[in-house]
């Protein structure tokens, strides 16, 4: 199907329709998959839109190769800023762990799993070194270098 029929054809689903933002994912879902074929009907649609829904998001930074966890299930993280020279230092410092996937380098800027650390637990200055347990919850944050800069 022409990128063209297929966008008409979800266009032709939604049209004149008023849903909630939850109701309006999921008739979009239903949309998608009953206007590509991915489903023969309404009924499978919906029943694939529900299989989509349970499962977790993957977002751009899960998709990235992760550390792996060490002894008792913890990642080593070093959060950067791009423009920081503090953290090429202590990037270099680490070179060897960051290539054996020891340390997962995350930049702020770049990195919506990185923002998110920063903002949630209030970090205001990189580089960070930071131990994240197994349920992607930091318990310690090393500061590496002498010098920091605020992000």
């Amino acid at each position: 199907m022409k990128r063209e029929e297929y966008n008409a054809c979800v266009s032709r689903a939604l049209k004149g329709q008023h849903f909630a933002p939850e109701e309006r994912k999921r008739e979009f879902c239903i949309a998608a998959k009953t206007c590509s074929g991915k489903a023969s009907s309404r009924e499978a649609a919906n029943q694939m839109c529900e299989v989509t829904a349970s499962q977790p998001k993957v977002t751009k930074a899960s998709k990235r190769r992760k550390a792996p966890a060490a002894a008792g299930g913890v990642r080593l993280v070093l959060l950067t800023t791009t423009a920081c020279p503090s953290c090429a230092s202590a990037k270099q410092y680490l070179q060897d762990k960051i290539d054996k996937g020891l340390v997962e380098v995350l930049n702020v800027q770049k990195s919506d799993e990185a923002a998110a650390i920063a903002a949630k637990y209030k970090i205001v200055s990189v580089p960070k070194l930071m131990v994240i347990d197994d349920d992607g919850v930091p318990f310690s944050e090393i500061q590496i270098t002498d010098t920091e800069q605020m992000i």
